[in-house]
């Protein structure tokens, strides 16, 4: 149950995969190890781990117990061990244990195929915060209780290991391992279980029951024993009998004297991991600042922050990796470039751990003025108007539009000359002279200024609906229009036009002596007929 480690060393924790270590000090309170990650220059995390705390007993990293990774996935001399996409692997007492889906897995090495090393299953429940190895067992958290799992038989149906089961109830708010048994509180009284037998129909283990009377303090645990004071009296329980009625364990007696030294008892999952910060977006962008902004996470002493001008973060803006700035929820980054991406992460940590990175956040710089815009070619071209076109330009806020009557831009159609259309990519020219060539561009702008001119696009309004004549030439009528005029208009009639309803002249147009002529038959109601032409689209 003893650690060989004492406060005022430091020991390293391994994380599979990085380059660098977290470092911790122990400092024996209280009857079991606390933790303190130093924060600061040895805090280094790698961005594909989360922060794992100090070493287990037995526990070494994957590289010096013949683990490597290939595309994602764990293997050991040639055979894979563990699937790809783990989030967490480590090595304790020469086996591998990992988080997948959300819960633990642990792999005996105990048989091999040709390509892979058996037998792998869960050891935990899907929910598992953390866990813990001691004398070949699982110890672990889900919500506010402790579960233990002996290991000792691997199911190959539901691909799990060993007999798993709750060893505390819900709310404990200390949870302490020793030897065969747990010590854990709830309120102010600490109880004990003795994982002395297994109950399948309520996958519990052993027999909770009281080891303290209420509002016990001081607690430590020394040889497997419990001391604790209350008030001024101290007490310890030699834990030599179970009472099921009510539920408590030992003789509790007076105590005199100094308390023993405690035993030296690790236990990772005496704190709630810390969760990581939502990325808000970036506020305040100018050309070479912004601010970056994030939400408040419960526990946390203050985040640190990452900037980037790639995606993947495998290089970073100058001073800004892991930069730790304080309690706060937002912070100003400047020395950027004009129209370039950056890229904004963070994370949260306490004097225990730092939480895993946050979503990415996605930043463009404003340019000193927006690029000049590409002009694309006119649509829905009429007699009296079309619509200008144009591509969207980096960091532009809007868009200004001139249409002449002529190339250089001396004669304005009205109200056409900087006409600010806003921020869109097409308007609507009207008023104009039918079957005339018109000249359009368009400058960019946001709040630092406004682009060169585009290119020149000439479009050429349509002609004028030609006029609509008829003959009679009973029992006939002949309807004709010129055919110089565009060679899209057609026929159609209607009935009445109060609420006409126009129906296409069915007959096909001919061309006689510069006309086109339709031939019609005599209707026995009155129809009113015109000259029409597709709508624009």
């Amino acid at each position: 149950m003893k650690e060989a480690s004492d406060n005022s060393g430091m020991v390293s924790c391994f994380k599979a995969g990085a380059s660098a270590m977290t470092c911790v000090f122990h400092s024996i309170l209280g009857g079991r190890i606390r933790r303190r990650i130093l924060i600061g220059g040895l805090l280094i995390f790698s961005s594909l781990w989360a922060a794992c705390g100090q070493p287990m007993p037995g526990e070494t990293t994957p590289a010096a117990s013949g683990f490597s990774q290939t595309n994602g996935a764990w293997y050991k001399g040639g055979l894979q061990v563990a699937p790809s996409g783990v989030t967490e692997f480590r090595v304790i007492n020469g086996k591998p244990f990992w988080k997948l889906n959300n819960a633990y897995h642990y792999n005996s090495l105990s048989s091999q195929t040709a390509t892979a090393w058996g037998n792998d299953g869960a050891c935990t429940l899907t929910g598992a915060t953390c866990f813990f190895v001691y004398n070949g067992a699982v110890y672990y958290a889900v919500g506010s209780d402790y579960h233990y799992n002996n290991l000792s038989a691997f199911s190959a149906a539901s691909q799990t290991w060993g007999t798993d089961g709750a060893c505390t109830p819900s709310s404990v708010t200390d949870f302490e391992i020793a030897g065969d048994g747990v010590f854990y509180k709830i309120g102010t009284t600490y109880y004990y279980n003795n994982l002395g037998i297994y109950t399948v129909a309520s996958q519990q283990w052993g027999n909770g029951g009281a080891c303290t009377e209420s509002g016990a303090l001081n607690f430590e645990v020394s040889g497997g024993k419990p001391y604790w004071s209350i008030s001024t009296t101290k007490h310890d329980n030699t834990i030599n009998a179970f009472t099921a009625s009510p539920a408590s364990w030992g003789t509790i007696q007076t105590f005199s004297g100094s308390f023993p030294a405690p035993d030296t008892i690790y236990n990772p999952c005496d704190y709630a991991a810390i969760t990581s910060p939502v990325a808000d977006p970036a506020t305040n962008i100018t050309t070479n600042q912004f601010t970056a902004n994030w939400s408040v996470v419960a526990g946390a002493a203050g985040y640190q922050l990452d900037v980037s001008s790639n995606t993947s973060f495998s290089s970073y803006l100058a001073g800004y990796q892991n930069l730790d700035v304080g309690n706060v929820l937002s912070t100003n980054i400047g020395g950027l470039s004009p129209g370039a991406n950056y890229y904004y992460r963070v994370r949260a940590y306490n004097s225990l751990e730092a939480s895993d990175n946050s979503s990415v956040i996605s930043v463009t710089m404003l340019t000193l003025a927006p690029p000049i815009p590409v002009v694309d070619n006119a649509s829905c071209v009429e007699y009296d108007s079309f619509t200008a076109n144009w591509e969207s330009a980096r960091s532009a806020t809007g868009y200004e539009l001139d249409v002449s009557t002529n190339s250089s831009f001396t004669n304005y159609v009205n109200s056409y000359q900087n006409l600010n259309v806003g921020d869109v990519l097409n308007a609507t020219v009207s008023g104009l002279i039918a079957h005339t060539v018109y000249y359009y561009r368009v400058r960019a702008y946001n709040g630092n200024g406004a682009s060169g001119n585009s290119s020149v696009v000439s479009p050429i309004t349509d002609y004028l609906p030609p006029a609509l004549g008829i003959v009679w030439t009973k029992p006939k009528a002949i309807l004709f229009w010129t055919t110089n005029s565009a060679a899209n208009f057609y026929l159609e009639y209607a009935t009445n036009l109060a609420s006409p309803l126009w129906i296409s002249n069915t007959t096909a147009p001919g061309v006689v002596n510069g006309n086109y002529r339709v031939t019609n038959s005599p209707a026995s109601t009155t129809r009113f007929y015109r000259l029409t032409k597709p709508a624009c689209e």
